[in-house]
């Protein structure tokens, strides 16, 4: 977190390193701001981020891609929203628009105080649009356990 709570809005830097497990080597590295800010019950969510893969046979260039989420927190067990996702090419050279991704759709978000500091936590969402310019529909789902 840079920021929490002095401005009308909060900013993070986001890292994620991953390391492929077969011996090859190959590194992905992803970056970029992520912005929240909160209108009453409502947070909006907006992350743009720049990711590569490294120590690859073939080198690409930098992509760029976003996620978005607008959640209104009814009550604790019950939230509710809208995501999107998206890719759209080179960070400075998109693709274009029949070729990019873009995926969106309603969620829902809630969790359980089970007393103690533990909590059940859930996440789901369909999502339509389009992946790799052809048409897709998903459903995806998280559930954790925090103690």
């Amino acid at each position: 977190m840079l920021t929490q709570g002095q401005y009308p809005f909060d900013l993070a830097f986001h890292t994620n390193v991953e390391r492929a497990l077969d011996g090859s080597g190959e590194i992905g590295l992803e970056f970029g701001p992520v912005l929240q800010t909160e209108v009453g019950r409502t947070q909006l969510n907006l992350n743009l981020f720049l990711e590569r893969d490294y120590r690859v046979e073939v080198s690409e260039p930098i992509q760029f891609k976003y996620q978005w989420q607008v959640k209104y927190r009814w009550v604790e067990k019950l939230q509710f929203g809208v995501q999107g996702f998206g890719e759209v090419g080179e960070w400075n050279s998109w693709l274009p628009r029949a070729q990019q991704s873009h995926r969106a759709g309603p969620a829902l978000f809630g969790s359980w105080d089970l007393g103690g500091g533990r909590e059940w936590k859930y996440e789901a969402a369909c999502l339509i649009g389009k992946n790799s310019a052809r048409k897709a529909k998903s459903f995806a789902m998280r559930i954790q356990y925090a103690d």
